[in-house]
């Protein structure tokens, strides 16, 4: 999963630096060549939200499968007694918390990247 997030990170990041650059460029282009620049803007965005949707079904996948896993361990924790439930309930609780934290990190990426593409809207 993390390599995954990696590759997803480094391919918004590029895209990002893309439509820095040609926004950049279109600033300081003659007039014809600034409708070139806006379609290959307006690709890159393509690009960055696909990007983007990809994330996020990856994200709600992941979500899906670890509420099924939780599901599963409680069931058997409810039927468990002694130690096998305590390191049921362990790893249960142990799901949850890096569950919370890559919930929160995917949040954290989320509001950076409307944030972002309000901003570049505006301009």
């Amino acid at each position: 999963m993390s390599s995954i997030k990696e590759k997803q990170a480094k391919e918004v990041a590029a895209l990002r630096a893309d439509i820095a650059k040609l926004k950049a460029d279109m600033a300081h282009s003659r007039t014809e060549d600034k409708a070139k620049l806006q379609a290959k803007l307006d690709e890159l965005d393509e690009k960055l939200h696909a990007t983007l949707a990809r994330a996020k079904q990856s994200s709600e996948k992941h979500e899906e499968e670890t509420r099924e896993r939780l599901h599963s361990l409680e069931k058997k924790a409810a039927n468990a007694s002694g130690e096998a439930k305590a390191r049921l309930e362990a790893q249960i609780a142990d799901i949850r918390k890096e569950s919370a934290k890559v919930h929160a990190d995917v949040g954290r990426e989320s509001q950076k990247v409307r944030s972002k593409l309000r901003r570049s809207k505006s301009k």
